[in-house]
């Protein structure tokens, strides 16, 4: 019998600044991504200009993440946490929550991500 974890998750960013050679780094895939035996946990990053000066300098994003991983035992939902961690280690988080399976997880600035169910 299949074993299957499921993942779902959104954060969200404040204040993402062009570099030199461009946007915001949103290369999440340089990460260990958790992976199932069907294969990997999935995740998209939309960036979005709030400025009224419309001069790009400070964006918004949110990155969502979500995936049914088939034999990826409860033990390894930490892996889950720990790319989420790396996603937002340096960065200005607004708000995080993911739930995977029945645990839920949420980020705090001081913390990082913490189990509150």
């Amino acid at each position: 019998m299949s074993y299957w974890t499921h993942v779902n998750g959104t954060v969200r960013f404040d204040y993402l600044e062009f570099t030199g050679d461009g946007p915001f780094d949103d290369d999440f895939s340089k990460y260990d991504i958790p992976e199932g035996s069907e294969g990997p946990l999935e995740y998209n990053f939309d960036a979005y200009d709030t400025d009224e000066d419309d001069d790009g300098s400070i964006r918004h994003g949110q990155l969502t993440v979500w995936g049914d991983l088939r034999d990826f035992d409860t033990a390894n939902q930490q892996e889950v946490v720990e790319f989420l961690t790396k996603c937002t280690t340096g960065r200005s988080v607004r708000q995080g929550v993911c739930q995977i399976n029945d645990d839920v997880f949420v980020y705090g600035e001081e913390k990082g991500w913490q189990k509150v169910h």
